[in-house]
């Protein structure tokens, strides 16, 4: 490159190309920050959110019900008793 090529670059490198390609990368930059921005905000309120995030005691407090619970441990503890019964005859 010679010398006057060299400062016509150097005294134009703004050129409506140029403009156009900065706004585009700016805008595509913004969207990209606002899409972590919502999923940060989205997964602040998942563990800030006890119905969605809640522990497994609590799950089983309310997705099982107490009175199956205690119809299963009655039969567990009533087979306990039969095989208990069968080895000390």
């Amino acid at each position: 490159m010679t010398k006057t090529q060299s400062d016509f670059l150097k005294m134009n490198w703004l050129t409506v190309a140029n403009i156009v390609l900065l706004l585009g990368v700016l805008v595509q930059q913004a969207k990209w920050q606002q899409n972590v921005e919502n999923k940060i905000s989205d997964f602040q309120n998942h563990i800030i959110d006890k119905e969605m995030h809640m522990p497994f005691k609590d799950k089983i407090e309310i997705f099982v019900p107490r009175f199956e619970l205690d119809t299963r441990l009655k039969s567990i503890q009533s087979g306990i008793d039969k095989i208990d019964k069968k080895l000390s005859k």
